[in-house]
This record gives C-alpha cells, sequence and structure tokens, in this order.
C-alpha cells in the first residue's frame, strides 16, 4: 500500500524544479531516519512488530457495458474484479535489540539533521546563487 502512495509523489518529483529536487533528495536520508525511529517506537510500545503483507483478492462479479464493438451495446457479462488488501502480521521482535536499534536511530538522527540543513543550503546557493 504504502508503494501506491508513492507513485504520485514520483510523478509530482517528474514536475518539481531543481532546486525543489536538489532539496527533496537532502531531506530523504532524513526523512527515513525518522520513520525507522518512528517504527521501532511503536514496535516497543507493543512489544512485537508488524509486518504489512499486500495481497490480491480476485472476484467475479457482473459488468455492464460494450462487449466484442457495438453488437452488444450494454451487455451484462462477468468481469474479473482483482482488489487489493493489506494484511498485519505480529511479529516478536527482542525488545532490547529493539531499544538499542532506537537509540542508535536518534543518535544518528542529530547527524543527518545537520548534513540535511548544510545540503539544503548548498542547494539554494546552487540554485539561487
Amino acid at each position: 500500500m504504502r508503494n501506491l502512495a508513492v507513485l504520485p509523489l514520483m510523478l509530482l518529483a517528474a514536475c518539481s524544479s531543481p532546486l525543489e529536487q536538489c532539496v527533496d533528495s537532502a531531506a530523504r536520508q532524513f526523512a527515513n531516519l525518522q520513520e525507522a525511529a518512528r517504527i521501532a517506537e511503536g514496535n516497543i510500545a507493543r512489544g512485537y512488530a508488524v509486518e504489512r503483507r499486500v495481497v490480491p483478492r480476485s472476484r467475479v462479479q457482473f459488468c455492464a457495458g460494450t462487449a466484442f464493438g457495438d453488437r452488444f451495446r450494454g451487455s451484462l457479462s462477468t468481469c474479473n474484479q482483482v482488489r487489493y488488501r493489506t494484511i498485519e502480521t505480529p511479529v516478536p521482535i527482542d525488545l532490547a535489540a529493539e531499544e538499542r536499534k532506537l537509540a542508535s536511530t536518534r543518535g544518528r538522527l542529530a547527524i543527518a539533521r545537520e548534513q540535511r540543513d548544510q545540503q539544503i543550503s548548498a542547494c539554494y546557493q546552487q540554485f539561487q546563487g
């Protein structure tokens, strides 16, 4: 499901200016670390991780419309419709290891924030020079 949400962002990125692309690229690592910290915090609070999988589910239903050109306009036929759903499965974790991972991620966040800010400043100097 998360992959489907990325598609519109990728399309928008194709329309963005070089400055916007530079700033987005600079902020990506920091955002990824923030997301990792958020996931680890949730895992610790729950006491387990959650694995998410998107699975297809086919369903046959009746469809109205044009079948075989104009000859059967407005006909009723069957069609296969595929829908996707997300299945969440609890996964056991080592709480101590998860807490160490969270502490490490938080430590890297400070460094990543500073790098992000420097890279964004460089983007503005390069493209607004």
